[in-house]
């Protein structure tokens, strides 16, 4: 899943023709939606195992990563700066991607 978002967003720098870069920004934000739900629900279902014995300081900054993850979010560095926190975050408890 992720390894064809990387694939796509790569493909968005070689495209030359504007239908090209129409279609390849299309290819990119679906393979990025999949991805980016994956990581919101992953997170929520982390929060949920674990919410009895996370600090509140992890809580607040994995809700705040939740809400980011909206509809309108399309940022692949920060998509992958939230995987990366989060799997900080949940290595802290044992809870391993």
């Amino acid at each position: 899943m992720y390894q064809r978002m990387q694939n796509e967003y790569s493909n968005l720098d070689g495209q030359n023709l504007v239908k090209g870069q129409l279609d390849g920004e299309y290819a990119f934000r679906k393979s990025f939606l999949v991805v980016r739900n994956y990581v919101q629900q992953a997170i929520k279902d982390g929060m949920k195992n674990f919410q009895f014995t996370m600090r509140a300081t992890d809580i607040n900054k994995l809700t705040y990563m939740i809400d980011m993850l909206n509809r309108n979010f399309f940022d692949k560095q920060s998509l992958d700066q939230i995987i990366i926190t989060a799997n900080s975050v949940f290595n802290q408890y044992n809870l391993k991607n």
